[in-house]
């Protein structure tokens, strides 16, 4: 009888042992595939957004921004993975090109949402997602010998102020700040 105890503990114990739970990786693809694909993203929920900001839905933004955050995490994913691989800077200087037109698009998406201080404050956790992902990115490309941070200063369209306000610091390396200038 002790014998027949021990044998259903023994093997309703083993049946029981747990296995930790795997995030989903996203599959890794090449760096140009992974920029287009974030660009059309923030295409397509930029209304979806405006519609949802104007109705005071914070947690439907949210649903529209994780749609974005996918391919942002590919990407960050893939940089890291491609990170080991020899290309040359030339392409990595394509890269970055292609990685300053994502932040540009996403900044639109940024400045629907800043006009709604209720949704920008509901919206803090997401973007500190995003914050992590470009600055994963933005550290892959200067590894690789690219100016990122000279090259999204450089750039006229962004409004500092917008991404400041929502959390975003990926761009405040090297010395950089909000005046574009070095160490100021």
């Amino acid at each position: 009888m002790l014998l027949k105890y021990l044998m259903f503990t023994i093997s309703l114990a083993a049946s029981a042992i747990s296995v930790p739970y795997e995030y989903p990786v996203p599959p890794v693809t090449k760096p140009e595939v992974s920029l287009e694909k974030c660009q059309t993203e923030i295409a397509l929920v930029k209304q979806p957004i405006v519609t949802s900001c104007n109705a005071g839905k914070v947690e439907e933004v949210k649903s529209h921004l994780y749609r974005v955050q996918k391919p942002v995490n590919t990407l960050s994913i893939t940089f890291n993975t491609h990170s080991s691989l020899t290309i040359e800077k030339d392409v990595y200087t394509k890269y970055s090109v292609q990685f300053i037109k994502v932040l540009i698009k996403f900044q639109s998406v940024l400045t629907v949402i800043y006009k709604y201080p209720n949704i920008k404050y509901g919206c803090n956790e997401v973007f500190a997602k995003f914050d992590y992902h470009f600055d994963i990115i933005s550290t892959k490309l200067k590894k690789h010998g690219v100016e990122i941070y000279k090259k999204i200063y450089a750039e006229s369209s962004f409004d500092w102020t917008i991404w400041e306000s929502s959390g975003f610091k990926f761009y405040k390396k090297e010395g950089y700040s909000s005046s574009g200038t070095i160490g100021h």
